[in-house]
């Protein structure tokens, strides 16, 4: 929901580049890459997770304030800091929240998957594997929900607003900040369920001792993809010039709009969205690299 506010707020709003805004989004990309020591923290101090939690939460909610009080006490905010720096801190300081509760709710999973049944017998692999898939289903179960909930708000709250004057425009992004205060999922359903089988993996071989740290190794090879993805769009960006118009407050143009090579872009990041990863499997079939249980030979008839 927030993200959507967000992005007419930069257009609206906001001057800056396409390469700035895709060099934030790698840098707002780091916190994820650092769940590795984060993880191993969480597992040092897991008996004050609930306090991890909180201070997450904080984080996130200091991150909508900002936004929320840049569209209700503009003029105020503006003499403290210029707009784009509140806006800089607002995209720093809400990944960073959401990292310590994503390491925290992870380890969370793991722990809540038993290791003995009733009686005091260690349960089966096979049922564990089991459990820990439900476990996460449940979890991608409740992510999805709420996406399709914020799904219809966004569509409710969103309704008819390019015709409304500027002022409505505003007390609508706000109303939805203060909602985003208490919901604040947005994520696709598809990705949600590809993930299960990985983190029921993840999960039933995480050790129970550092469950945290576990998850958070597996998560940071994936979101350093997704930082360096970042940093790769920001330097297409500056090869490929794409640019909206900008108008400062007396309705004059201050950056022209320019489409020109949007299509040379486009075309770019399809050839290397299609390229990179299938070099990437051609080159793991290549190597001598095995998975356990991938060697042949070892089983017993």
């Amino acid at each position: 929901m927030t993200g959507i506010v967000g992005t007419f707020f930069v257009k609206d709003y906001l001057g800056l580049s396409a390469a700035f805004l895709a060099a934030l989004g790698f840098w707002a990309g780091i916190p994820w890459v650092l769940k590795m020591p984060l993880g191993h923290l969480v597992d040092l101090f897991w008996r004050w997770k609930s306090a991890l939690v909180f201070l997450g939460a904080g984080l996130i909610a200091v991150s909508l304030l900002i936004v929320a009080g840049l569209l209700a006490y503009t003029e105020a905010m503006l003499r403290i800091w210029p707009t784009e720096i509140w806006y800089v801190m607002s995209v720093l300081l809400a990944p960073v929240g959401y990292v310590i509760q994503d390491v925290v709710a992870d380890a969370m999973t793991v722990e809540a998957v038993p290791q003995v049944d009733e009686e005091g017998r260690p349960i089966e692999p096979s049922r564990r594997r089991l459990m820990h898939t439900t476990m996460q289903t449940l979890g991608r179960v409740a992510i999805i929900g709420g996406a399709a909930f914020v799904a219809i708000v966004n569509i409710l709250m969103f309704q008819g607003v390019e015709s409304m004057p500027q002022t409505v425009k505003v007390s609508v992004y706000l109303r939805i900040y203060l909602i985003a205060l208490v919901d604040t999922a947005l994520e696709s359903p598809l990705g949600q369920i590809a993930m299960i089988p990985m983190l029921a993996w993840i999960a039933n071989s995480a050790p129970r001792e550092l469950k945290a740290t576990f998850f958070a190794v597996m998560a940071s090879f994936t979101n350093l993809a997704l930082s360096l993805s970042q940093l790769g769009t920001k330097y297409l960006n500056e090869i490929y010039t794409v640019t909206r118009q900008v108008k400062d407050a007396a309705g004059a143009v201050v950056i022209a709009a320019d489409y020109s090579e949007l299509g040379k872009l486009l075309i770019t990041t399809t050839v290397i969205g299609l390229v990179l990863p299938v070099a990437a499997i051609i080159l793991v079939k290549l190597t001598p690299l095995k998975g356990v249980g991938d060697t042949k030979g070892d089983h017993t008839d």
